[in-house]
């Protein structure tokens, strides 16, 4: 006989196995780790980029919207801006100039509260006495209603004077302004 150890074969397939094992659990179960890590990560990834390529889609939409919103705003016959003492200013220079147009002597201009309701539309408020004839009332009053920007007409009163073919005129206006940013 030879000088060698032998082993049994049931140890030797112990020892196989138990390196086997080792191995695994050494090498294959934390690459299986990392691997299940990283394509968590990949997934959270993708899930980012998909809501970022939504997100830029909608700033596309958003972006058409705004301008198409732009274009068309300054078609609507508003103030815009803050209900400020310029969009007063601007709403007196428009009444004085279809006063002035229609030939109508204003005597009176009194600027009231401005009206808000919470919302960005606001109603400057303005009361005014004028005197004319009827027929240069009555065309002040169209150019009043045909006015843009817009001018409501909260109340309007004519009365005779005593001189003959003249009338005054007391109107309670508002001029609706749109707060933009």
């Amino acid at each position: 006989m030879s000088g060698g150890l032998r082993l049994s074969p049931v140890l030797a397939w112990s020892l196989l196995l138990a390196l086997v094992v080792s191995l695994w659990a050494g090498l294959v179960l934390p690459v299986q780790d990392w691997s299940r890590a990283e394509q968590a990560r990949l997934d959270q990834r993708r899930a980012l980029l998909a809501r970022q390529q939504a997100l830029l889609e909608t700033s596309d939409a958003l972006s058409t919207a705004l301008t198409l919103a732009s274009d068309t705003m300054h078609t609507w016959p508003v103030h815009f801006g803050p209900p400020d003492s310029r969009r007063q200013t601007d709403f007196q220079a428009q009444l004085r100039r279809m006063a002035s147009e229609a030939g109508v002597e204003l005597t009176r201009f009194q600027v009231g509260e401005t009206e808000r309701d919470g919302s960005r539309l606001s109603l400057l408020a303005l009361t005014l006495d004028g005197e004319g004839t009827l027929e240069q009332i009555q065309s002040l009053l169209i150019a009043v209603r045909g006015a843009e920007p817009a001018i409501l007409i909260e109340e309007a009163a004519i009365r005779a004077t005593g001189r003959t073919g003249r009338m005054t005129l007391a109107l309670d206006l508002r001029a609706p302004v749109l707060e933009i940013d």
